[in-house]
């Protein structure tokens, strides 16, 4: 019920784009908020309702419920025709870019975070959540272009919580 009134306008939308800031990890792994989320799976099914067509899941949020809970947020997300980017399931996954077409338009998306709220990348598994790298954000960036990318649209999730104004970083 929270989409219907942005409904229409997300529907108007070539590409309407979520931060998904949880996982859908389940209910075995616990629902829970604060400080470390998860949420019913339904939610992919109403983002797909209210018109969203990519999700960005690189946030710090990403590894609440570790390795499980990014795999099955994928796996949920997929199953209702959403396209994800920022989070993936393997080396090769995470070295695709993600591009969507729109009126003959090829766009790239990218996206990264800051951080997972101090919750480590399982070893050898680093490539669950793109953190923010200049080099690869870089390499990314020239691989979107060799791809065929008309536009790149870069996702960055950081910054200070309820700062309204950049910090020096941000502004680099």
């Amino acid at each position: 019920p929270c989409f219907v009134p942005v409904k229409p306008l997300l529907a108007a939308a070539d590409i309407a784009v979520a931060n998904l800031e949880t996982t859908l990890a389940g209910p075995e792994l616990g629902y829970s908020g604060y400080p470390r989320f998860n949420s019913p799976a339904e939610l992919a099914a109403a983002l797909k309702w209210a018109g969203f067509h990519l999700v960005s899941t690189a946030n710090n949020h990403a590894l609440d419920r570790g390795e499980k809970g990014v795999l099955r947020t994928l796996d949920h997300l997929a199953a209702h025709g959403l396209t994800a980017v920022g989070t993936y399931r393997s080396w090769e996954e995470r070295q695709s870019i993600t591009m969507l077409e729109r009126e003959g338009q090829r766009l790239a998306f990218l996206a990264y975070t800051y951080g997972t709220n101090g919750i480590p990348l399982p070893e050898g598994k680093e490539y669950l959540v793109k953190l923010i790298d200049w080099e690869e954000m870089a390499q990314d960036l020239i691989r979107a272009r060799e791809g065929g990318a008309d536009w790149i649209v870069v996702l960055l999730h950081f910054g200070n919580e309820y700062q309204r104004s950049p910090t020096p970083e941000q502004e680099e």
